[in-house]
């Protein structure tokens, strides 16, 4: 190998190094999909909930557990892949949140839609305590329903009053298990960014 050519691999291997550092970084699989949660403050209790959440858009599917405390002003989602390690942190205080999460396409689901689900699961229901029915509000330009039999929510969904995007996000409750403690069920289809997630409820505890 000549010294001419040597030089010019020295020269060369800094400005190759130096581009890789500013190639743009891949998207992830999904989209930021839009929509709402409410105010940690607004939240009842100190909790410590643990669920396996399965993610389906086309002919992909992913697999992970999530872990949700809640206690005072902070709500801690901590996303697990199946194996138990750690994928994101999502801290939630008031309506700010912060994302410590892996790169895509390490993680190829933004951790902030598994946020929106959860509050849409868990925080967005319509305060119709112990009555039966339909019921309707609009709450920050979207219109929720809700449909309530024997004292639990049935059926659930989320439209923008702007159609902006087009569609709906529908969830549906299924009966807990008949077990003592069995796991309870929700499936999510979301037609704004074109998945599918079904959350299982594995536990549930209150905090001291």
């Amino acid at each position: 190998m000549s010294r001419r050519f040597l030089v010019a691999a020295v020269l060369v291997l800094p400005v190759l190094v130096g581009g890789c550092r500013h190639l743009p970084s891949r998207s992830r699989a999904l989209p930021d999909c839009p929509g709402q949660w409410v105010s940690t403050g607004a939240i009842a209790g100190d909790f410590l909930l643990r669920q396996q959440v399965r993610i389906e858009a086309g002919d992909r599917v992913w697999s992970l557990q999530l872990v949700t405390q809640k206690r005072g002003d902070e709500l801690l989602l901590l996303g697990l892949d199946p194996f138990g390690a750690k994928l994101f942190t999502v801290r939630q205080r008031g309506l700010a949140t912060s994302v410590d999460a892996l790169p895509a396409p390490l993680l190829e689901v933004p951790p902030l839609n598994l946020l929106r689900d959860l509050h849409r699961e868990r925080f967005l229901a319509l305060a119709n305590p112990g009555a039966d029915g339909t019921f309707q509000a609009t709450r920050a330009g979207t219109k929720i329903r809700e449909q309530v039999a024997g004292g639990r929510s049935r059926w659930r969904s989320f439209e923008r009053l702007a159609s902006d995007p087009p569609g709906r996000v529908e969830l549906r409750f299924e009966e807990p298990l008949a077990a003592p403690g069995g796991a309870a069920r929700v499936t999510i289809d979301n037609g704004w960014c074109g998945y599918r997630a079904e959350i299982t409820t594995l536990s549930e505890e209150s905090l001291p």
